[in-house]
């Protein structure tokens, strides 16, 4: 089902069709979702890009079957606890919001694959997110970053890291041990254009096991 008109209240009678698979709400005005949202029990895609969202009901808690959720471009300035509690989902955009930071919490999402956080004001990534050990790619570009905790280098499955445009001035050792890691984008932060030894040491490492950076 796909609502591309403007829309500002999500239509209750949706929330009826237990079988649905997949809404998207994208380019509309919400501005909400409803605490019935939570009966859709078959769910597995909800994209609710370019509304004026700030805050989702807890009863999203009971999507068991959510695979993909897509809250771009709207108006979070926190991540909400109860997107944590989403264990199937496996790809979470949220670019384009005003997230400063994640809870710690974050790594409760095992099942995580694709995460999507660029463009936003995060200037800080906690501890837990090394507990993502499904991830596969993380895009945090265009945010306000200065470091990347050594936790990271416990997602063995990572293979995309895009870091561009942000703060950063030095880069975990940890991350010269993520065997999957293909690809590194730090072009637009101090590392890049005026590297420390220390990062041009962990660079020399990850040129050396084929990674590409960028």
């Amino acid at each position: 089902m796909i609502y591309k008109y403007p829309l500002t209240s999500f239509p209750e009678s949706i929330t009826k069709l237990k079988s649905i698979e997949t809404i998207n709400f994208s380019s509309t005005e919400l501005e909400s979702l409803p605490e019935s949202i939570g009966n859709l029990a078959h769910l597995k895609m909800l994209a609710v890009d370019n509304g004026k969202i700030s805050t989702l009901p807890d009863s999203l808690k009971n999507l068991k079957s959510i695979k993909t959720l897509m809250l771009q471009n709207n108006k979070f300035t926190q991540l909400p606890g109860v997107v944590t509690e989403l264990e199937s989902l496996e790809n979470l955009f949220i670019s384009s919001n005003q997230l400063t930071s994640l809870p710690e919490t974050f790594g409760r999402l095992k099942s995580l694959k694709e995460l999507n956080l660029s463009w936003n004001n995060i200037t800080s990534l906690p501890n837990s997110i090394g507990y993502l050990s499904s991830l596969e790619k993380i895009i945090l570009s265009k945010n306000q970053l200065s470091e990347i905790p050594e936790s990271i280098g416990k997602i063995s499955t990572l293979k995309e890291m895009w870091l561009h445009e942000n703060n950063l001035e030095s880069l975990p050792e940890s991350i010269s041990e993520l065997e999957s890691l293909k690809s590194l984008q730090i072009d637009g932060n101090p590392i890049h254009d005026n590297p420390s030894s220390k990062v041009e040491r962990i660079l020399k490492v990850l040129r050396k096991k084929g990674v590409e950076i960028d």
